[in-house]
């Protein structure tokens, strides 16, 4: 197959892309503030404090993520502090890099069919498209791994579509010599983005596996595709040589998920769900229709610019997901979709490719108008809707009212990661007392494995805190309803058995935070 001439217009894209990425960074400016830290962005506000040999060891063993994420984070916060906004703006730059690499991507399917100077092209479609996706807005402002990860996927992304387009060159014969038609820079693209998923989040496994059996299919298939074996093997060497520290400790992550962890099994409704936030879509009956459409985008990549880009882009989109649900199945729920955002890249290059590479003009433009429409209604529903996991906010200003100075007993200890955050973010003073014991406490017996660093009060002495609250008036405690680390109550009844009474309880959605008041009567 020859490579088709291509007519560029270098001024034209630049321009369009910086005002996608200026439309996606207005639509996370504007909510990156909305909500104070939860629980999850607590963990990351904890471990982006310690110092970096406990970023490969204490931080994993608390926080199941492999530490780059957090790595990043410790000099980001020293240089422009740990406020909400500061903590979540590291993601944000990472969403808007993944932004600018999905249009890069989609170029180079514009290129192989000829049209990189056409104004409503993949790359184009593709990178609207993911300015405007919900999930990917709410990740990109969120002090968690997550667009991190989505941001090291596009680079493979893209690394992998410049390979295909060294495959179909007529001089294959330099491909191998790693020249222009496979620069080094494409070279360079696969080797990092492969290393920032794996040292991203545990579940990257995934997005490995579906990228070496593109390669595998392709190098069966074609005997001309065999020209990047040495490049791509000798990245994947490196890859593995890199990420052989990490190992151990995913081992024993996995391990000991398959103990205990709180992902239900899967359903059909479960998997129609978790796709449904991927795609990002407030359209819950949309999400099959939308998986449909991108089938036949994959055909039309398939027929219009090449089989070897249909494999690729088919296999980075859907194999990640059907080997979660796969696993899920098989061996253990893993199944949630912050966990398949690997996969959002290429799903976004496929949606647009079943519109751009429609034949009709009027259908194209009529299909892609809707498709706009239906992604600015699901980004005012969740613009407008309430995200607080955790309200933070009204609990520190309830607690600061109603029992200023009191102690603050917190089950499961790990709240106070979130509490203290917030409680700093009013100037709030706050004695807070992690129980069964401060935070991290990771000898002692745990409600489930990826939190090994909260643990259970369930069958704890208690005596010793007791003692610590002898001389106090009031104390506040602060738990769950339905508290998993607390199933007896245990700490209630200890505060009553050392003469406390409780004054008054304030129940905060959602989260089922519980704020308990007691107070000491006087004789």
């Amino acid at each position: 197959m020859s490579t088709p001439t291509v007519t560029r217009s270098p001024r034209r894209f630049p321009w369009l892309l910086l005002a996608i990425v200026a439309l996606a960074a207005i639509i996370r400016a504007l909510v990156i503030d909305r909500d104070a830290l939860w629980l999850d962005e607590g963990y990351s506000w904890w471990d982006a404090q310690q110092r970096l040999t406990a970023l490969w060891t204490l931080v994993p063993t608390c926080d199941p993520h492999p530490p780059l994420y957090f790595a990043l984070l410790h000099p980001w916060i020293s240089l422009f502090g740990d406020g909400t906004v500061a903590m979540r703006a590291l993601s944000m730059l990472f969403g808007l890099g993944t932004v600018v690499v999905v249009y890069v991507a989609g170029r180079e399917l514009d290129r192989a069919r000829g049209r990189s100077d056409d104004r409503f092209g993949i790359g184009v479609f593709a990178a609207l498209l993911f300015s405007l996706t919900p999930f990917q807005v709410y990740f990109s402002v969120e002090a968690r791994p997550y667009a991190l990860l989505c941001f090291g996927a596009a680079l493979l992304t893209w690394s992998c579509l410049t390979i295909v387009r060294a495959m179909q060159s007529r001089e294959r014969q330099l491909a191998i010599a790693w020249t222009d038609r496979m620069p080094g820079s494409s070279w360079l693209t696969l080797l990092i983005g492969a290393l920032v998923v794996v040292w991203t989040n545990n579940t990257a496994v995934l997005v490995l596996g579906a990228v070496s059996i593109a390669f595998i299919a392709l190098w069966i298939a074609d005997r001309d595709s065999r020209i990047v074996v040495v490049p791509v093997v000798a990245a994947g060497v490196l890859v593995a040589l890199f990420w052989a520290p990490d190992w151990p400790l995913l081992i024993a992550q996995a391990r000991e998920v398959t103990d205990d962890f709180w992902i239900p099994a899967p359903s059909f409704a479960g998997i129609t769900f978790e796709l449904h936030n991927l795609i990002g879509l407030d359209v819950l009956r949309l999400t099959w229709w939308i998986a449909l459409a991108m089938v036949g985008g994959i055909a039309l990549v398939w027929r219009r610019i090449g089989w070897r880009w249909a494999l690729m882009l088919g296999c980075l989109a859907v194999l990640p997901v059907a080997l979660n649900i796969g696993i899920s199945y098989a061996m253990k729920p893993i199944l949630i979709s912050r966990a398949l955002i690997t996969a959002a890249p290429a799903l976004a290059l496929v949606l647009a490719a079943s519109v751009v590479l429609l034949k009709r003009a009027a259908l194209r433009y009529a299909i892609a108008i809707a498709v706009v429409a239906i992604h600015l209604y699901s980004l005012e529903r969740y613009v407008g809707a309430d995200h607080v996991k955790e309200p933070w906010r009204p609990v520190v200003a309830r607690i600061a009212a109603t029992a200023p100075g009191a102690p603050i007993l917190v089950v499961p200890n790990e709240l106070v990661l979130p509490l203290q955050h917030e409680s700093n973010m009013q100037h709030v003073e706050v004695h807070v007392i992690g129980l069964p014991a401060d935070y991290p406490a990771p000898d002692m017996t745990a409600r489930y494995p990826s939190g090994k660093c909260a643990p259970s009060v369930v069958g704890q002495d208690l005596s010793p805190l007791m003692r610590r609250l002898a001389a106090e008036p009031r104390v506040v405690l602060l738990t769950r309803l339905n508290n998993t680390y607390d199933l007896q109550e245990a700490m209630p009844a200890a505060l009553r058995a050392a003469g406390f009474v409780l004054q008054g309880e304030d129940v905060f959605q959602p989260g089922d935070l519980r704020v308990m008041r007691f107070v000491r009567p006087a004789h």
